[in-house]
């Protein structure tokens, strides 16, 4: 075999493939065509096909590296500027970086194995024609997100669909933090169903606060929480005191209503929050 070294090489081919070689029998077999330059090492050009082709028996068809930007770089005027298809059945359970995958991204440091950029459309989009999900994520470490999103304008995760967003997990589906004066989670219809709907073997809806309430419900022009219990409940359950009587503490409200220890039921009358306030025991007939 004679290497020779070339200052430039061109090769058009008017139908079909400008330049082609396979490396099986050179002194290189696992490379087919290995290329170096100061700015790019290879630049494919296609008017109606691909700009370049890779195929590989056993690793990888197409391989770009770069020290100082993009390993690989793809442009189209109106298809994808990098396409990539496997035939292969992707394993979650495997946890194994090269499972098959059309495109697989990996970053070996703290950085992103794979990044979207869109000046006006979707960053980054997935679609599944079978049983499959659009977009999945999986983390194996703790207290990090499967799937994590951010927008300081607007919504970090957003949904559209029979079910906008779902999410299940052996503690919670749906976790929403907020780390300003805001919602954790907020829920939205805009026909005539839930804003929030629960569903639990245990209770639909639980709400636990600090300082504030547990649950709250407002409306406009309906009422504020309305409960129906079953055959075997009440409709409303008021855990009892720990003392007995009234409240001697706390900053109470005209309309509370407490249960002490004793079963008695305690109604205030007066109060903005702001003292104790006045309770009268409500005389039950």
């Amino acid at each position: 075999m004679v290497e020779e070294t070339a200052e430039r090489f061109i090769a058009n081919g008017s139908g079909g493939t400008g330049f082609q070689t396979g490396g099986r029998d050179q002194s290189h077999p696992d490379m087919g065509v290995w290329a170096f330059g100061g700015t790019t090492g290879v630049v494919g050009t296609s008017d109606t096909g691909e700009g370049v082709h890779g195929l590989s028996d056993t690793y990888v068809g197409i391989r770009g590296i770069s020290r100082l930007s993009w390993g690989v770089w793809g442009q189209s005027d109106n298809r994808n500027g990098v396409f990539g298809m496997s035939s292969g059945v992707f394993d979650a359970a495997a946890d194994n970086e090269d499972m098959a995958a059309g495109v697989n991204g990996r970053n070996l440091s703290s950085g992103y194995g794979v990044v979207g950029n869109s000046s006006t459309g979707v960053g980054v989009y997935g679609r599944s024609h079978g049983d499959g999900d659009g977009v999945q994520g999986h983390s194996g470490v703790p207290n990090r997100s499967g799937v994590w999103g951010e927008n300081p304008l607007g919504n970090g995760v957003s949904g559209t669909g029979v079910v906008g967003v779902s999410g299940t997990g052996d503690k919670a589906g749906v976790v929403g933090t907020c780390s300003i004066d805001g919602d954790g989670v907020s829920g939205t219809s805009e026909g005539n169903g839930n804003g929030v709907s629960g569903i639990g073997g245990a209770n639909g809806v639980e709400g636990n606060s600090t300082d504030g309430n547990g649950v709250s419900g407002i409306s406009v022009n309906g009422i504020g929480g309305s409960f129906i219990g079953g055959e075997r409940g009440a409709a409303i359950y008021l855990g009892p005191s720990i003392i007995s009587g009234p409240p001697q503490t706390g900053n109470h409200s005209l309309g509370e209503l407490i249960v002490d220890s004793q079963g008695n039921l305690y109604f205030c009358t007066q109060g903005d929050g702001t003292t104790l306030g006045t309770w009268k025991k409500v005389q039950l007939v």
